[in-house]
């Protein structure tokens, strides 16, 4: 007999496919490194370019038997080429739900200025200001 199939599996994968088909957008050579919390699983995370900005998107959900409304917001840090300043932005999940999907829209023209982008989880207010990235 083989085991069910998870709905949290299946409705991650069509989430993930729907966020992979944003036209003319060239998927980026790095892996996206995520940070989860106690509260929230940054669970899968990719970035790609269209030449004038790039999305980072991906997918979070609550851990097993988790309850109630997860607060606080997940902090996006593309680091740059030595010389560049790093871009960063916050930005929340797209539902209440156990399985959510996020996007953010990061201000760079020249993705192989990109060393690296992590995604992490922050239950608090960031303390130091950020440079703004768009969350549409």
């Amino acid at each position: 007999m083989t085991p069910p199939v998870s709905f949290r599996l299946i409705a991650a994968t069509l989430i993930s496919g729907l966020l992979a088909t944003e036209a003319s957008a060239a998927e980026l050579p790095i892996k996206v490194k995520t940070i989860s919390g106690p509260r929230l699983d940054v669970w899968r995370a990719h970035a790609d370019s269209d030449g004038q900005i790039v999305r980072v998107f991906g997918i979070v959900r609550k851990p097993r038997r988790s309850v109630g409304i997860i607060s606080g917001h997940l902090h996006v840090v593309a680091t740059r080429s030595k010389g560049l300043s790093d871009v960063v932005a916050d930005t929340r999940w797209a539902a209440t739900a156990d399985i959510a999907n996020f996007t953010v829209r990061l201000p760079i023209a020249d993705a192989s200025t990109i060393t690296s982008i992590t995604v992490s989880y922050a239950a608090k207010a960031d303390v130091v200001d950020t440079k703004s990235g768009s969350n549409k």
